[in-house]
This record gives C-alpha cells, structure tokens and sequence, in this order.
C-alpha cells in the first residue's frame, strides 16, 4: 500500500422504517464504497448497526467503530458515512462524536452531504444533524399523539395481555377479543382470588392445575400471576403514561372486584424483604408480629455477652423506633402463649359453633353431590360430541369452516362446565372426624403451637390474625380476629372483646381490643 494512501472506515446504519425509504444496508455500503474508491481511500473496516435506532449513540457498531478509530495504531484519517443521520439523529450526540473525531483528527465524510472541516462545512454539519433531530421529533410526537388519540378511543395500541387476543380487521384496525380458553379461566382465578381464600402461590397451582398456560404454553409463574391480579386491564380499564382510559374492550371482572385483589396483596417494604426472607426457625415469630410503637415488623437476632455467650432477641427493625427495646425471645414467645389461650375459644362455644358447622357441611354437601352428578354428565356428553366433530372432519363429512365454528362452540362450553365442577368438587372424607380434630387443635392452640414446624406456625398466624398481632413492650394486642375466635363471644350473645364494633373508631391510638396478659 502506498504510503501516502489514506485509511478509512465506513459505517452504515438502518431501521426499518430506513428500509423502506431505500436506505437499506446494500445501497449505502457501496455508495461508501464508491466515495472512497473515487478519493483513493483505503477501506479498513466496514461497521454497520442493523435494525437499530439513531436517537442515542449506544449502538453496538457505532461504539465498535469509535473504538477502533481511536486505537492510534489503526491509523484512521476518515470516517465515511452516507448521510449525516446514519450516524446520529441528535444534536447532543452528534456534537459529542464530532468533538471526539476532531481530537483524533480523524476527518468525518458524508457522500450525500457537503460537510467538512472548513467553516461551511462545520455549519452543513450541524445543520443536517439538527435536521435529522426535528424529524426524528416530528415522528414522535407524531406517535405520541397516534397512541393519545388510540387511547382516547377506548383501544389499546399494545399488544394484548394473557385472556385476550389481537384481532385483525385491516391495515391499522385491530381490535382486543377474548381469548374463548384462557379468557374463562383467569375470570374464574381473579374473582375466586377476591374472596380471600388463596395466597397468589396456591392461586399459581390452582392455574396450573385448571390447565392455564402462558402465550409460549409454559406453566403459570408467580410473576405472571401478580400480573395478571395487577392489571386493571382486566377491569376494562387501560394504563399509560398518559393516564387512565376505559377500553372498549370486554372487562372479565369488575373494578370492585380489581380493588378487593389489591387489598389481597401485602404491603412490603424493605424492613418486610430483608425478615421475610429469614427462615431461622429460631424466631418463628420474626416478621410475624409489629412493633406497638412504630408499626414496623419485629426482626431477631443473637446478643453476645461478656462471656462470649449468644442469647437471642427480638427487636423492631426500624432503628428510629421510639421504643429502643430489645425483647428476649423467651419473654416474647411466653406472652405470645399467653396472648394464645385468652384468644382460644372455649369448649362449650367451640361445641355449639361446630354444630352449626356440621348441619351446613351437610347440606352443602348433598347439593354439591348432586350438581357434581349433572355437570359430569355434562362433560361426558360435551366429550362425546367433541370426538363426534372430529370424526366427521376425518371423513369429510363436516366443511372446515363449519368444522371451525361447532368445534369452537363446543369446546367453549366444555371449558365452562369444567370451571363449574372445579368449583363444586366435593371431598370424599368424614367432615365430623375433620371438625372435631381442627376444633380439638383450636382448643389446645398454646398446647400445640410449640409443636408445629416454623412454617405451620406462619400459615396459623395467618388463620389466626387477618392482621398481624402487636406488641406494646408489655403486652400483645391485636385489632381482628377470624372469625371462629371471635366467636368465643358472639355465640354467647356479647359483644367480641377483641374486635371492636363496625364503624366505630378506636378511642386510643388505634389499639383496639387488647389481648391484655396482665
């Protein structure tokens, strides 16, 4: 190679909408190539950046190319370029690379643009490049305002979540159906969810088991699951940044039911994460209980004495909690205990409760028989004539079109009467034996809970308390119970002393009903 030849690069760049404008990849490589075989450069290297945007300049190519120029012992003298907005489509970017070449003294090239180092040339820079910005914004906003207006009309410009489908009508008319199978299963998931019987991991099983599957047919995750009770979508409403929207789109639950969901939902904050995440069955009762002054959760840990001896403590994780204290763990579990058999109903409320209980598992039991008998039916003849349409499209006996429409009719249906009975199945076990050993271990509820494996006494707690229980330091007290606690009382006819009467606020600080240990 002759000494005096210079060397370059050439970089390209297109999206696809480039693409369709006739700037595809092939047209400016060689109209590169072209400009520096007519000026006697020496190619180096070629770079390009392929489906990529140009509003920022953190493209793989682009950054590769920077790279190598800047290496002294590549000894590059130009970059060349077919238009200034292959390179950048922001003023700020292109003033930032410009800066960096011309330290280099590596000259920038357009074979479209008179751009240079020279005054004018400086000028045409900037120029095009502040050309290229405008209408790169002028696209935005032009977006922005396409996706306002989609918004404001009720349509979603997005994708369509799990339980819904993107209809096609046309060129830019596409509509969000329901998806006819999964569509009646997350309806089913959601309203059951509301009721406050399933945590989001047995709702998860409770998916997978009623054969929901995501778009790529996997298993239901824990995370699509908290997506799918987040999303408002489902109530028929649309998110954005632009604010909120109704969608014309068909709503599987209502908004009342959308906000029941969220109320399922725990509140964590960091303090949750980081004692929630704890399993030392040590302290079964760390992120269980709060602390009376501040509302925080309780973490735990070990004190070290003198003597290099561990003893072990509970605490209030938030350090600037007024209360300042540390709590043996054997106080706090022994008034816990104590907290336990004043909460435990007695014998004789337990014996009457449980008699009502029975006379209803009865009934409910017959009827739920009954319903099971006639939906399994249902399913056997919706099976039959399934497998019927089958045959018939085998033989070509059924036209594919009406195969389509009487197979999807059915197969719908089938879907429902499968919801139905996972509703209303029944359990072949003695309900009086089931009764009398969950009331025998509610009766003996301090007796058992030392017992119980760390995780049993978290999932108890949360059968017991609807609301954690708090500390004050002296004693526990607790805001609500479920219900067969309160009923120690309301069978009796009193008033429960541990929940306070609908309506009527707390006359001190919010602690209410005081499991008093004194």
């Amino acid at each position: 190679m002759n000494s005096n030849t210079k060397s370059a690069v050439i970089y390209y760049r297109v999206s696809t909408a480039d693409q369709v404008d006739g700037f595809s990849l092939d047209n400016q490589k060689e109209a590169c190539q072209r400009y520096a075989d007519d000026k006697g450069f020496n190619v180096a290297k070629l770079f390009s950046d392929e489906g990529e945007s140009a509003k920022t300049a953190d493209r793989p190519g682009l950054q590769a190319m920077l790279k190598f120029v800047a290496d002294k012992k590549n000894k590059i003298n130009c970059i060349i370029v077919n238009k200034i907005d292959r390179l950048s489509r922001n003023v700020n970017d292109y003033s930032a690379i410009k800066g960096l070449l011309d330290k280099l003294g590596v000259e920038l090239v357009s074979t479209t643009e008179a751009i240079g180092n020279n005054s004018f040339g400086k000028f045409m820079g900037n120029m095009m490049a502040s050309i290229a910005q405008l209408d790169n914004d002028v696209r935005s906003e032009r977006v922005s305002d396409g996706i306002l207006k989609c918004l404001q009309s009720g349509r979603s410009p997005h994708h369509a979540p799990l339980g819904y489908l993107n209809q096609n009508h046309g060129k830019r008319d596409i509509s969000i159906v329901l998806d006819p199978e999964r569509s009646k299963i997350i309806k089913y998931l959601l309203e059951e969810f509301s009721k406050g019987i399933y945590t989001q991991q047995e709702l998860r099983h409770k998916a997978n088991q009623l054969g929901l599957r995501s778009k790529n047919g996997k298993e239901i995750g824990t995370q699509l699951i908290h997506k799918l009770l987040a999303s408002k979508f489902y109530a028929g409403i649309i998110v954005s940044k632009y604010g909120e929207f109704k969608g014309n789109h068909p709503a599987l639950i209502s908004l009342e039911t959308y906000y029941k969901n969220q109320k399922q939902f725990p509140k964590t904050t960091k303090g949750d994460y980081i004692a929630g995440s704890r399993t030392d069955e040590t302290f079964p009762l760390r992120h269980q209980v709060d602390c009376g002054m501040c509302g925080r959760p309780l973490t735990a840990c070990f004190s070290r004495g003198k003597l290099g001896k561990q003893y072990p403590y509970y605490r209030c994780y938030q350090k600037a909690c007024p209360s300042k204290k540390a709590i043996s763990k054997k106080t706090l579990e022994h008034e816990f205990s104590k907290c336990l058999k004043k909460v435990t109903p007695t014998k004789e409320v337990l014996s009457t409760f449980k008699k009502v209980i029975l006379d209803v598992w009865q009934n409910r039991f017959d009827e739920l028989n009954q319903k099971q008998e006639v939906t399994n039916k249902q399913i056997e003849n919706l099976t039959a004539e399934k497998a019927k349409l089958l045959d018939l499209v085998k033989k070509n006996l059924l036209p594919d079109e009406d195969f389509k429409t009487e197979y999807g009719k059915v197969k719908e249906q089938l879907t429902d009467k499968q919801l139905e009975l996972s509703e209303i199945k029944t359990l072949d076990f003695n309900p009086a034996a089931s009764v009398d050993f969950v009331f025998d271990f509610v009766a003996n509820l301090n007796k058992f809970w030392p017992k119980t494996t760390y995780w049993q006494k978290h999932k108890l707690m949360g059968l017991i308390f609807p609301k954690k229980p708090i500390y004050d330091y002296t004693k526990f007290t607790t805001p609500k119970l479920s219900h067969i606690f309160q009923a120690k009382t309301a069978l009796a006819g009193g008033v429960p002393a541990l929940v306070g009467w609908a309506g009527i606020e707390p006359a001190t600080n919010g602690l209410k009903g005081r499991c008093s240990t004194d």
